[in-house]
């Protein structure tokens, strides 16, 4: 998209230049945890009877694999969609990203912190849950330091 608004807007050269940028970017993050096993992420965007979430299609899925993890349910053949409390809490994972609607997420996280099936999860007890806006998780120029953020916060012991 950027490409082609570049040439719409005749500033191809302009363009060209941040693509690339955004690619030694993801270069750089990916150089940092190639050696890195990946960390498990479940990716809680709302719901309270069910949790909705990103799936197999969703970009976020993407993004948190270029980040140095993987999302929980990458089975789900969606792009997003419910899942169930019980497999959430049964793939127990290391990391829970929010997303953030701009409401903040301490609703968020203390209904995750006192739900019956996620309160004694590992991400819950180690406290180990991260906050992303909406906008870093769609389809846009936000989702390069979105992966950045991911980086750094599942592998910060090899990120500035």
């Amino acid at each position: 998209d950027e490409y082609r608004m570049g040439r719409v807007f005749d500033r191809t050269p302009e363009a060209t230049t941040l693509i690339n940028g955004w690619k030694q970017r993801i270069s750089a993050v990916e150089g940092r945890i190639a050696n890195t096993k990946p960390k498990s992420v479940f990716i809680y965007d709302s719901g309270e009877d069910r949790p909705f979430t990103a799936g197999a299609y969703a970009l976020a899925s993407e993004i948190v694999r270029l980040g140095g993890g993987v999302n929980i349910f990458n089975d789900l053949q969606t792009n997003w969609g419910p899942a169930s409390w019980e497999s959430a809490a049964l793939r127990d994972a290391d990391a829970i990203i929010i997303v953030d609607y701009g409401a903040g997420t301490q609703k968020s996280r203390a209904f995750l912190e006192h739900h019956p099936l996620m309160s004694d999860a590992r991400a819950i007890r180690t406290k180990n849950v991260l906050a992303l806006r909406y906008d870093e998780l769609t389809p846009g120029p936000e989702n390069i330091g979105a992966v950045e953020k991911i980086a750094h916060f599942l592998h910060p012991d090899i990120n500035p």
